[in-house]
């Protein structure tokens, strides 16, 4: 049932109730049905057709707030109040959050490709609109531009521990700073090659597909004394 409810919304079909009238089972055997683990089950049913909210949505959020983090804490410690103040130790954890959302977003890509193949989604017309223009080589060139840049900021701050003579080394915001971009874009490159041998077999299929039109609307009712679960046409 729940399985026809989610493809019955992704379709745009309109779901109605029928008043049924359920009767209490006779054979005096207890309840097969257990809470937790039924409970459980329709829960990972609904988040393997829900790859934006399991993956895309989680993984933004930690890249929005990790970079901004980052970025504010990089000219040097914020006083929130006379007793609290940040430092280091949270730019840190921006960093980790920027890198781990980058890993989530890359992951929800693969997921959302796959759950296309699988037919689990077919109405995603966005990840048609950004497989046309996210290709292999844009990923590469994002991935290689932060990779340039990374180095390059890493490379100065190492020129510059090396000009001290290689003393103790004050500069470690600017070496959290380069070295997530250099983290981070190794991450967009493998993660477009693994995208591209996806496309090799799904792509065309998602490109060439049509969003497919509403089915019939239908109302979903209970078993019949036959066991067998009927759907009813609903008139416009």
């Amino acid at each position: 049932a729940l399985e026809m409810v989610i493809k019955s919304a992704q379709i745009g079909a309109r779901i109605a109730e029928i008043p049924i009238i359920l009767w209490p089972d006779k054979r005096g055997r207890a309840p097969h049905l257990r809470s937790f683990r039924d409970g459980w089950r329709s829960l990972r049913f609904m988040l393997l057709y829900a790859p934006n909210w399991l993956f895309l949505l989680p993984g933004s959020t930690l890249v929005l707030v990790g970079l901004f983090l980052v970025f504010w804490l990089l000219p040097g410690p914020r006083q929130i109040s006379p007793h609290v103040g940040l430092d280091i130790h949270t730019m840190i954890f921006g960093v980790i959050f920027t890198l781990l959302g980058g890993q989530i977003l890359s992951i929800g890509a693969f997921a959302k490709v796959f759950s296309y193949a699988e037919r689990f989604d077919r109405r995603s017309v966005s990840l048609r609109r950004v497989l046309k223009r996210v290709t292999l080589e844009t990923g590469l060139l994002v991935g290689g531009g932060l990779f340039v840049m990374g180095f390059a900021g890493c490379a100065w701050v190492t020129w510059q521990w090396a000009a001290s003579g290689f003393g103790e080394l004050h500069q470690i915001r600017h070496v959290l700073f380069w070295s997530m971009w250099l983290f981070l874009s190794l991450q967009v490159i493998f993660a477009a090659f693994l995208l591209s041998m996806l496309d090799t077999t799904t792509t065309e299929i998602i490109l060439n597909s049509e969003v497919e039109a509403p089915g019939p609307q239908v109302a979903l009712g209970n078993r019949d004394k036959a066991g067998v679960t009927r759907a009813y046409p609903l008139s416009n």
